[in-house]
Parts: structure tokens; sequence; C-alpha cells
């Protein structure tokens, strides 16, 4: 092979790697823009299934919901009144001193959980037929007299309904302690800490005031869970405060043998959250 023959084979494989290379350099070009353009059309399909919520404010409370509900606001008479709808979906509110109660107009049985919204405690009540009954959320000291109560029913999930109640806040709240909440928190009871103490404790007993019994708020600074529930079950005759009671006043506790202790302890988580 002559050297001319030689300069113009080394020309020829130069162009053609020069050529490779800059061949290779568009595909990527153009793979990156496959790339992006994908991503940004994922980005726009999640935006479209999942549209940002809107912050309703109350005033006294913030609340998220879904694009398209509405706030309204109610006359009463002695607590905020209102709430938040679109279409046959609404959520009504009563914050205030006295709150509403719904467990006399609920049908059982329920499934409960206690959980913490924002930093405070909340009680919350979801159906058993989703869609067809009341589904609640109680926080029973936003402060240290008022309380706030958000209910309803209609078509929306019970995740989204849970969402909203999640979302409230108030001037009170820690965001920083909201704990994700779904229906498999939630256990199945014929009643409440609530109904159960209204039906067996609350004819002698208050939480904070003396009335036929000592407050039962009073109790429990003073003795423990198990002790608590022994002295329901079993009355616990040789205890020394039976004995007093008995002695001084001639009252005795009546005995309760058909709670359980899962039934105690949850009258006396009521009580701790009041």
């Amino acid at each position: 092979m002559t050297r001319g023959n030689s300069d113009v084979t080394l020309r020829t494989k130069g162009r053609t790697v020069l050529c490779g290379f800059f061949y290779f350099w568009e595909m990527r070009g153009l793979s990156l823009i496959v790339i992006l353009l994908s991503i940004l059309a994922c980005g726009t399909s999640k935006k479209e299934l999942h549209p940002e919520w809107n912050t309703l404010h109350f005033g006294a409370f913030k609340i998220k919901a879904p694009p398209g509900w509405q706030i309204f606001r109610k006359n009463g008479a002695d607590s905020y009144v209102g709430g938040l709808a679109k279409g046959l979906d609404t959520l009504w509110f009563d914050y205030g001193l006295y709150g509403v109660d719904l467990e006399e107009e609920i049908p059982v049985p329920l499934r409960f959980a206690r959980d913490t919204v924002n930093g405070l405690i909340a009680h919350i009540t979801i159906p058993e037929n989703a869609g067809r009954d009341y589904i609640s959320m109680v926080v029973p000291r936003v402060r240290k007299d008022t309380r706030f109560t958000i209910y309803g029913k209609g078509t929306l999930p019970v995740d989204t309904i849970l969402r909203i109640f999640k979302s409230v806040t108030f001037e009170t709240s820690d965001t920083t302690v909201n704990p994700a909440l779904s229906p498999t928190k939630f256990s199945t009871m014929e009643q409440s800490g609530k109904s159960l103490l209204r039906a067996n404790c609350l004819s002698c007993h208050s939480t904070k005031k003396h009335l036929t019994g000592p407050p039962l708020g009073d109790i429990l600074l003073r003795r423990s869970d198990a002790w608590i529930c022994g002295y329901l079950r079993n009355g616990l005759p040789e205890d020394s405060l039976r004995r007093r009671r008995e002695l001084n006043d001639g009252l005795s506790c009546a005995r309760f043998p058909h709670l359980s202790c899962d039934e105690i302890a949850l009258m006396l988580e009521y009580i701790r959250d009041l």
C-alpha cells in the first residue's frame, strides 16, 4: 500500500468514527428528550389524578378539601356552626363550649379510633356501611373549654373524608404531630368510652365535680388503671377507700362485672381526653 492510499484510508476511517460519534450523541440527545417528555407527561397525569387541595379558612380554624368544596355558615345558639359542601357531599361542624352529641343519632355498630390530629387528641368514628351512615370526628379539647365536632355522610370514599379530618388545624395545633390514618386503624365496638361512661357511671359521678361520688378525674390521678378495673369489676372489699366511703357516707360504688377491662380502659381514655 502506498502512502497516498494510506492517507485516504485514515481520512475515511476518521470521518466514519467522527460520524459515528455525532450519531451517538444525537441519539442520546433524542433519548433524553423522550425521557423528559415522559416525565412531564407522567407529572401532568398525576396532577390531574391528584389535584392540589384547597385550604378553606373558617376564621378559628382551617380545613383542606378537594377542588370545588365551598364554605357555608349557619347561626348557632352558643357555638360556631357551619360546614363545607360539594354537590351531595356535606360535612357539618360545631365549634364551642357545647358540641353536638352524635352518639344518640348514629346507629351502632360503629368503628372507633383515637388519634392525634395535628397535635390534638381526636375521637373518630366511621360506619360499617360507608356512604350510608355518619362519619365523625370530635376534638374534645381544642382549648380548655372548647371542643370541635365535624361530621357528615355522602358519596365520598372514607379515605377522602379521613384526609379532610386530618387536615383540620387551629391556632393550638402542632402540624408536626399528625400520623397517617386509615380504616385499618379502627376497631369495631358496640359502644365508645363516652357511651359506656354515660351508661354506667354518670348517674353518680361527674368527670370534674363532686356529686354523689368523687370526680372521676381525681380518681385517675390517684389510682392506676389496673386498680380501677379491679375496683369496678370486683369491688375490692378490702380497699381502704371503699371501706371509708361505706363507714362515713353509707355509700358504696356499684360493681360492674359485665364490663371488661378493655371497656373500662375506653372510659378512662375518654376521661383523660376531656
